[in-house]
């Protein structure tokens, strides 16, 4: 495990991290490592309670006893944390985001997360209902999940992912809500070819800001995987884009100064 380490630690003395989400990174030759090796913000996983393990993989009939969210992500994640000052990177204080799409029953699922985060408290993100106090690494859930349960916990270690139509209800919390999905192909049709249409980039703009006004941070999916996109996408400040090609978005996103 120790040597998995080492090109990830050479490899992070450039910039800041780089607002990619690497999606279904399971599916990856060497999940986590080659997506922190190209230094991204966040990454992606689907979570299956199976045989009291939670098992990580793309279909319940497909998973493998073992390759678990322990063994593949926070066990490495921790080791990793100890060799650099208790962050990811090295050069970089912000909290790498880890996002579980829970596919099993909620309640059961949650239980067994639970058990596994008490392990790993040092190094997460605490949350309750009025404070976040960021960790190295912050957990955030989709899917299967019960709201509020985790509203009603004084001190939790995960919270959830919110939707743009939940920034306006009165009772919306960014500490429970800390990530906002966007779905391009639910807010938009510009597909990367010629110029984005001015009132879809003033709309873009206006929620992105509307993400932040809010102390959260956006998540934009199923964006056309074009330049033109990415870069539209940089100048309005998202901070995560969903990528199943890391690699090449991340060689734009340097050679146009990130």
């Amino acid at each position: 495990m120790i040597g998995c380490l080492l090109p990830v630690q050479a490899y992070a003395q450039s910039s800041i991290p780089l607002p990619i989400l690497s999606i279904d990174d399971h599916l990856n030759e060497r999940p986590l490592f080659d997506a922190l090796t190209r230094r991204v913000a966040g990454l992606e996983v689907d979570v299956y309670l199976v045989e009291d393990e939670l098992r990580i993989g793309q279909h319940i009939d497909l998973l493998t006893k073992g390759r678990t969210l322990t063994n593949l992500y926070l066990e490495p994640l921790r080791l990793l944390s100890m060799r650099n000052n208790g962050q990811v990177y090295e050069d970089a204080s912000t909290p790498l985001v880890l996002i579980l799409d829970i596919k099993t029953d909620a309640m059961a699922t949650y239980k067994a997360l639970q058990r596994v985060m008490a392990g790993y408290e040092r190094m997460l993100t605490r949350y309750s209902m009025t404070s976040t106090l960021p960790g190295t690494i912050s957990l955030i859930i989709t899917g299967n999940y019960s709201s509020d349960l985790l509203a009603s916990e004084a001190e939790r270690f995960v919270a959830i992912q919110g939707s743009v139509t939940n920034l306006t209800d009165a009772d919306f919390n960014r500490h429970l809500s800390p990530v906002i999905s966007l779905d391009w192909s639910g807010l938009f049709v510009w597909d990367g070819s010629g110029e984005m249409p001015a009132d879809q980039l003033e709309s873009l703009s206006m929620v992105s800001r509307m993400i932040r006004d809010a102390g959260a941070i956006s998540r934009m999916l199923k964006a056309p995987p074009s330049p033109a996109v990415w870069r539209v996408l940089q100048s309005a400040n998202i901070d995560l884009v969903d990528s199943d090609q890391v690699e090449f978005f991340g060689l734009f996103l340097r050679s146009n100064g990130l």
